[in-house]
């Protein structure tokens, strides 16, 4: 059953408590979040240390909703969320911005809320001429792919692979 906003909070609370006991602080995203879960949403929980050694993410169930946390400090979660902004998908900053906090800390909640927010607010960075070739060649081998003879699943397949390297180098390719 699809929890509701509020339930998923307090799941991700008691998860917090229990699972994640040394968190600083933590925040619940995602659809459910949103009012927009379908019954295979999950909860995403982005759960915020003073310091581990490594990041780590993991999949759960609580209370018959599937969870997905993603462990990090402040340090990790910097570095993961460039690395996302240079890849044009901005999964973390995305749900830490939009995230709903829980935990201890409300200064550091609110002072990694305001980093995510601003790097959402900035958008990806310009496209780098090694990214955009490579995205250049993945879409060229693909279409050469679509010429000569194929069964139409082989051509629906190369399709579906096409579909996010062009969606990249148009919207990274503009800054988007």
């Amino acid at each position: 059953m699809l929890p509701s906003a509020e339930n998923a909070l307090k799941i991700a609370s008691e998860i917090v408590e229990q699972r994640f006991s040394g968190a600083a602080c933590a925040f619940v995203a995602g659809s459910i979040m949103r009012g927009q879960g379908t019954t295979s949403s999950d909860i995403d929980l982005v759960v915020v240390f003073d310091h581990i050694d490594a990041a780590w993410r993991e999949s759960f169930v609580q209370e018959s909703v599937p969870v997905e946390a993603f462990a990090h400090d402040p340090s990790t979660l910097a570095w993961f969320m460039d690395e996302d902004a240079r890849h044009g998908h901005p999964v973390l900053a995305h749900m830490v911005a939009e995230g709903r906090p829980v935990g201890d800390s409300d200064a550091l909640a609110q002072h990694l809320k305001q980093d995510a927010t601003e790097r959402m607010r900035k958008g990806p960075g310009p496209l780098a001429d090694a990214r955009s070739k490579e995205l250049r060649y993945i879409i060229t081998d693909l279409v050469d792919d679509l010429r000569g003879d194929r069964t139409a699943p082989e051509i629906l397949a190369i399709a579906a692979s096409l579909y996010q390297p062009l969606a990249d180098l148009a919207l990274l390719g503009r800054g988007v």
